[in-house]
């Protein structure tokens, strides 16, 4: 599974285990993404070949899913805030124009 002797395995401790899983999983991670830019390369070429004047190029990084990037709490809060201000005005004008 993680290409270790079992030797080794049972020799080891719980850290360098551990230390061994995050390397495979960094691996892993790394040789999907450079499939999926591989085949994304060949849909950006299909697509270009075939798109019409004037419409964008299109890039292998189009095809690939990025990493989410999640929010701080104070950034959330921030949005929230922001969004229910927004919310709160068009219900207000909403509700004078009936």
């Amino acid at each position: 599974m993680i290409g270790m002797p079992n030797e080794l395995y049972w020799d080891s401790t719980r850290e360098e285990v551990d230390a061994v899983f995050r390397q495979r999983a960094d691996y892993d991670a790394a040789q999907n993404k450079a499939a999926n830019l591989r085949a994304g390369l060949v849909a950006a070429t299909l697509i270009n070949i075939y798109r019409k004047p004037g419409a964008r190029t299109v890039k292998p990084s189009d095809f690939v899913v990025q990493e989410r990037q999640y929010m701080s709490p104070k950034e959330g809060r921030t949005f929230m805030d922001r969004w229910a201000a927004t919310e709160n005005a068009d219900r207000t004008v909403r509700g004078k124009s009936k």
